[in-house]
């Protein structure tokens, strides 16, 4: 299955800028929160 990037919708505010990973049904979505070293080290 192909990875999509899914880019949230810039009239929400809260999710400005963020975008998610989709494989088949599965979306895969990670903060800084749950991740201090940074998501880019992931």
């Amino acid at each position: 299955m192909e990875i999509r990037i899914v880019v949230s919708n810039e009239r929400v505010g809260a999710s400005r800028d963020k975008i998610a990973l989709e494989r088949g049904p599965l979306v895969y979505y990670v903060e800084e929160a749950d991740s201090p070293s940074g998501v880019i080290s992931l």
